[in-house]
């Protein structure tokens, strides 16, 4: 599941592209079995990004 802002009448979409780095948060899983459930909380980046006022110029 990815975590999204607004439902409802305010929806906002985003899903993060492939190889994009993600934030994730695992529940814990009580049987120890199988695979847990988790939720993408946000995409990240390690290196300085230009604003666009920079690109631009």
């Amino acid at each position: 599941m990815i975590v999204n802002r607004g439902s409802l009448a305010n929806k906002d979409y985003w899903i993060p592209d492939i190889d994009e780095q993600v934030l994730c948060l695992m529940m814990p899983n009580k049987s120890g079995l199988g695979l847990n459930e988790g939720f993408i909380l946000g995409s990240f980046f390690r290196q300085r990004t230009h604003r666009r006022s920079e690109v631009l110029m």
